[in-house]
């Protein structure tokens, strides 16, 4: 029981601590900055909230696909969602796990570690207001 209070107060202040940081930038977001927030929200709350289902994480598995048509640095968080979310639902259709789900929990991990470090990288880079645009 403990740590489902845990995984409340860890979310709880890491959604504070963003948006504290978001707001003290006192810049806009432009569209792409956008997709990026709500992908990385998307992805990262249900991943740190306990006792989620894989069925929360489908907004995730949408927006990486869409933050990685804005910018190709995002198809390792896309990549990673699809892959854990096909293979629990894979799980439950063929009533078996074909992949070891333990590996698709630590992968969903390192895609959500990489869309944070992406969105952050990103928005403290971006000095014009319209988010994160590859260089050249």
């Amino acid at each position: 029981m403990g740590w489902k209070y845990a995984g409340l107060a860890l979310t709880a202040g890491v959604v504070i601590a963003f948006g504290v940081w978001l707001l003290a930038r006192r810049r806009r977001l432009g569209a792409t900055g956008l997709v990026f927030v709500a992908a990385a929200s998307s992805y990262l709350i249900p991943l740190l909230l306990p006792e989620m289902h894989e069925r929360y994480f489908y907004l995730a598995e949408v927006l990486t696909v869409l933050a990685a048509f804005a910018d190709w640095r995002w198809v390792l968080p896309a990549a990673a969602i699809q892959t854990a979310g096909v293979t629990t639902y894979l799980a439950y259709l063929l009533d078996h796990s074909v992949f070891p789900l333990r590996w698709a929990a630590g992968i969903a991990l390192a895609g959500g570690l990489a869309a944070a470090a992406l969105l952050v990288a990103g928005l403290a880079r971006d000095r014009g207001g319209h988010a994160t645009t590859p260089p050249g």
